[in-house]
């Protein structure tokens, strides 16, 4: 019988583990220096009007790649410092200026509203292009495109307007500049804003 209990007291911990919020730590490959995990303030920067006003909805943390292992393809998850009105990922390739979007999930969120918990993917990779699937798969390859990809992710406010970008690359020569350009083009708020801010993963 004692037998038993361990065993099913071992397959509860093994599902609690699996639902567990937020994920581990030491996944995270970015973590904003404008509010803490709590919304403290840790700036007083006066470049980006948004830092210094808890009514402004933001990206706390961004975390993700590619993961050819575990769930193979393309993923990113972002956790917000509050309610949103959802975001979208935006992938830009340097050699041929390929673009992709990709909208978020939520996963989960705080009955409070101090946080969102958003992701997209996994993402089959290198698709043909007459099969690309918007939130499904991706035409980008993950070892051939490697050093190439542009990133960025716009979050929107509950009223659907864009309150928050990040954006990154993964190499040296990544159009960061191009794809911030071609967003700003296209969204208004973005130039408010003064642009999509980088950051490093």
């Amino acid at each position: 019988m004692t037998r038993y209990i361990a065993a099913a007291l071992l397959i509860i911990a093994g599902c609690i583990n699996t639902i567990r919020f937020p994920p581990d730590l030491n996944v995270w490959t970015w973590e904003s220096a404008d509010t803490g995990w709590w919304g403290e303030d840790r700036t007083t920067d006066p470049t980006r009007p948004n830092n210094n006003d808890p009514a402004f909805v933001r990206i706390e943390r961004v975390f993700g790649g590619c993961d050819q292992v575990d769930e193979p393809g393309l993923s990113y998850q972002i956790i917000t410092n509050a309610w949103t009105g959802g975001a979208v990922l935006d992938i830009l390739r340097s050699t041929d200026s390929r673009r992709e979007s990709h909208e978020l999930r939520l996963i989960d969120l705080d009955p409070a509203g101090t946080w969102e918990w958003l992701a997209v993917g996994p993402l089959a990779t290198n698709t043909p292009e007459g099969e690309f699937q918007p939130e499904v798969n991706t035409v980008f390859d993950c070892e051939a495109d490697d050093g190439l990809l542009a990133f960025a992710i716009r979050l929107r406010n509950p009223s659907g307007e864009t309150e928050h970008c990040v954006t990154w690359g993964d190499g040296p020569g990544v159009p960061i500049v191009e794809l911030d350009t071609l967003l700003r083009a296209e969204d208004e708020r973005l130039v408010a804003l003064g642009g999509c801010q980088v950051i490093e993963i």
